[in-house]
């Protein structure tokens, strides 16, 4: 038989799968689902967590981050310079990054500001950098008035 592929599964399915592994047994809740084993026991062990999110989410998935004080920080930093209107790109955000990191060693060990730091730093504060307009370049200030 192939390998299966990946998938992702919603937290009411997950729910279900679960509540069938709680009547008989991981195992036969795997089979009975046509999904692993150890899904089923991870479910199992974040039973509470998946009864607290939204049915319909893909729950429990990714990882967290690695520098949470550091991600605060510069979320911050990008927020207070789109509203006062400033464009923000992605090298300001990563030498914004790296500063913080340097004045805050304990806390940012290892952090070296990659590019792909970058594009999930963004996903996960669900920031929106949009590019400055070269036809128009002092949009944000007329918005503002």
């Amino acid at each position: 038989m192939p390998p299966r592929g990946r998938k992702c599964y919603n937290a009411a399915f997950k729910l279900k799968v679960i509540a069938a592994a709680q009547a008989t047994n991981s195992c036969a809740a795997a089979r009975q689902f046509n999904v692993d084993e150890k899904n089923v026991r991870d479910w199992r062990k974040s039973e509470e967590t998946l009864r607290r999110m939204p049915r319909r989410k893909c729950a429990l998935r990714g990882g967290a981050s690695a520098w949470p004080q550091l991600e605060v920080a510069v979320a911050e930093w990008v927020i207070t310079q789109t509203q006062t209107g400033h464009p923000v790109i992605r090298n300001e955000i990563k030498r914004q990054a790296l500063e913080w990191a340097a004045r805050n060693p304990r806390l940012c060990h290892g952090f070296t500001g990659t590019s792909s730091w970058w594009s999930r730093f963004v996903e996960r504060k669900g920031l929106v950098l949009r590019p400055e307009n070269k036809n128009c370049p002092n949009t944000a200030a007329r918005l503002r008035t």
